[in-house]
């Protein structure tokens, strides 16, 4: 009996040293997100294209780009701005903006961008604006904030603004000030 207990203790101890060995991964690169518990990725010198059967629409450049890994909320934040180019059909720029400060919300399809915002028409017109949201789906560019478009002829303010991506149709939504009418 001495003999069936001790070899029992031993198997009793080996089977529990055992169990609490964790087996490690063979690949560590293979890891998720939850087991690495990483919320955040950065990316520099970062191109986003977006294309339409293989004629490109807008380029979008950033030297960092931070993804947020979480599940439901995924985002890019480009901390440092974004320069962005919007195209016609032939592959010409047609517009082109710029910002200090900009979040794209994956699922809604938009892209926020603040602080200081300049958009040039192919035109010569300037937008001027602390915040510009750009809906990807509808290729269409919006703002609630105050707004001062620079054209050969005015300066126009106002609160709220529509155009679409290649900034070719625009208004103001409440214009003020002076501005030239053409008979």
């Amino acid at each position: 009996m001495n003999n069936q207990f001790l070899i029992g203790l031993v198997f009793l101890l080996g089977l529990m040293s055992f169990m609490a060995c964790e087996e490690l991964p063979a690949d560590p690169t293979k890891l998720s997100a939850e087991e690495l518990d990483v919320e955040m990725e950065t990316t520099t010198d970062v191109e986003l294209i977006y294309s339409d059967s293989a004629v490109v629409n807008v380029i979008v450049k950033a030297n960092k780009m931070l993804t947020n890994t979480k599940r439901g909320d995924k985002k890019q934040v480009f901390p440092n701005g974004v320069d962005v180019d919007f195209f016609d059909p032939k592959g010409r720029v047609q517009s082109e903006l710029t910002c200090k400060m900009a979040t794209r919300f994956e699922k809604d399809k938009r892209i926020l961008m603040q602080d200081s915002v300049v958009w040039k028409s192919g035109k010569g017109e300037v937008l001027d604006t602390e915040e510009l949201i750009w809906d990807e789906r509808n290729q269409k560019v919006f703002s609630k904030r105050l707004v001062k478009i620079t054209t050969a002829q005015d300066v126009i303010h106002g609160y709220g603004f529509e155009a679409d991506q290649g900034f070719t149709k625009w208004k103001i939504i409440r214009p003020q000030g002076e501005m030239g009418v053409e008979n």
